[in-house]
Parts: structure tokens; C-alpha cells; sequence
């Protein structure tokens, strides 16, 4: 899945959304934005979604930027996301192989779990 029909309908749900592509970009926009979750792809161009999670991680612990949750996109195999997810400390991990509501749904049930929206 590209990213547009997911942002389309993240905005659709009612939240606010900003895409970087590219790793090298993420701390800058985060810091920027202030987001409450983060979406990385494992695959993301630069450095890697998993090295871009380690990295908000570490910069979240040193107080350089406001701690974000972090959810794990991509199309690998589910076992490796799963493992990829627990490895960087993510929130939880979704398959861009669902489809974009399936995806939405998902990020609501982690943000009301983590108490960030309302049940």
C-alpha cells in the first residue's frame, strides 16, 4: 500500500497527519509536529524505520524531543514485524498488506489503549 490511501484515511478519522519519507527528516518533523504516534516503516528510506525508532527512543529518554509512540508499519512477513516491533520498544506493528480502515481501526484501538483517546 503507498502511503497516500493511508494518510487519506488517517485525515478521514478526524486526526492530523504530516508524511516524511524519509528518515533523515523524521527527528525534525516530530520535534516540529509534536505528534502523539509515530508510523515507521521498517523499509523506510535512509536509515530504516527500526534505526528511526531506536533514534526517537533515545532522543525521547534524553529530553531532546516529547516522547511519541511508536507503531511499526510494513509488508513483511508478520513474525519478523512482530519481533522487529518488540525490538524497538514500538507500541505495536501493523501489515501494510490491510487495507487503510483495517490500519485506522488499529491505531485507534493502540491510542485509546495507551489513554490517548478517549474510550
Amino acid at each position: 500500500m503507498s502511503v497516500e490511501p493511508l494518510r487519506r484515511a488517517i485525515e478521514a478519522a478526524g486526526w492530523r497527519i504530516r508524511v516524511s519519507e524519509r528518515s533523515m527528516a523524521l527527528v525534525s518533523e516530530v520535534n516540529s509536529f509534536q505528534p502523539d504516534m509515530v508510523l515507521l516503516d521498517v523499509n523506510m528510506p535512509g536509515f530504516g524505520g527500526a534505526a528511526a525508532a531506536r533514534l526517537l527512543s533515545n532522543l525521547a529518554d534524553s529530553g531532546k524531543i516529547k516522547p511519541v509512540h511508536i507503531v511499526v508499519v510494513s509488508g513483511i512477513a508478520e513474525e519478523l514485524l512482530a519481533k522487529t516491533a518488540a525490538d524497538v520498544g514500538a507500541a505495536g506493528y501493523v501489515s501494510k498488506l490491510q487495507g487503510a480502515g483495517t490500519i485506522v481501526a488499529y491505531l485507534s484501538e493502540i491510542m485509546r489503549d495507551l489513554g490517548v483517546l478517549a474510550a
